[in-house]
């Protein structure tokens, strides 16, 4: 086997494997979110929590922010239980303990308690895949931040295998019509927003053009790139518009890995055999 062949072969296995594993896992996960059996599970999680309630539709969401212990900063996901009506929303932490799911006390929120909502829609195929919300209080403060999956399988950041397609719409629904009666009267918190966006702008914009400067060093463009894809506003953030950033953060990550692939086909050289073993 060529040298140049051999050196794609293991290029490719190393990216593909955690792929194919994760497709893996992904695949028996699916079967049990099919069932219905954890979203049952969540269903009576809530029930057990708001025992006085009823009529209310049930969501698992998901936060995951950076915690700072000391010198040390870790990402920490926070899973809730969600129990919503049109005028009420009751939010519950969730957490494992001995393999079994625990609930926190119940937390109700009104419409008096929020001033602003900010909604982040993902769509495929004309549906609600998935959806970050922001609730803010009436100071202009985040006081609640859900990260909402129609499809869920465990990994890092979920707990449950469930699906919750109806159930993701109609929260979406719910918080845009919150947010069409609430905006326009605390519209000065949108101000901040939009001034972080640009920020984040500006700042992803100037990683990406020193990455891609620096196209021909891999560990300083690619990282350079990711940082900078990260932080760039989200279409969805700008109206469905790609901003300069964001085009800049895509360039500094394919100009890169464009060198890679044509170091291994063009660079190295291909009249000599080599073996993994010898």
């Amino acid at each position: 086997m060529s040298t140049r062949l051999t050196v794609f072969l293991i290029f490719a296995a190393a990216i593909a494997l955690p792929y194919l594993l994760a497709a893996l896992f992904k695949r028996i996960n699916l079967k049990t979110a099919a069932s219905g059996a954890e979203k049952e599970l969540l269903r009576q999680t809530v029930s057990a929590a708001l025992p006085e309630e009823s009529g209310y539709q049930v969501l698992y969401a998901t936060w995951t922010d950076r915690l700072r212990y000391g010198r040390k900063v870790e990402n920490t996901c926070f899973h809730y239980a969600i129990a919503f009506k049109p005028d009420r929303l009751w939010v519950i932490s969730l957490s494992i303990q001995d393999g079994q799911i625990t609930a926190g006390s119940p937390i109700l929120y009104s419409e008096d308690d929020v001033g602003y909502v900010a909604i982040e829609p993902y769509k495929a195929k004309n549906k609600f895949s998935r959806f970050d919300t922001r609730f803010y209080n009436n100071e202009g403060l985040v006081f609640l931040h859900l990260h909402i999956q129609s499809v869920n399988t465990k990994n890092d950041l979920s707990i449950f295998n469930l699906f919750q397609q109806e159930e993701c719409e109609s929260f979406y629904e719910t918080a845009s019509a919150l947010a069409r009666r609430v905006n326009p009267v605390h519209s000065f918190i949108e101000t901040p927003i939009k001034e972080k966006i640009v920020k984040n702008s500006k700042k992803a914009r100037i990683v990406a053009i020193v990455g891609i400067i620096f196209f021909f060093i891999p560990f300083i463009s690619l990282p350079a790139g990711l940082y900078s894809f990260l932080h760039s506003p989200k279409p969805q953030e700008t109206g469905g518009k790609f901003t300069a950033s964001r085009i800049l953060s895509i360039l500094c990550l394919l100009i890169p890995m464009t060198l890679l692939f044509m170091f291994v086909f063009y660079i190295i050289p291909d009249d000599a055999s080599f073996s993994l073993f010898g």
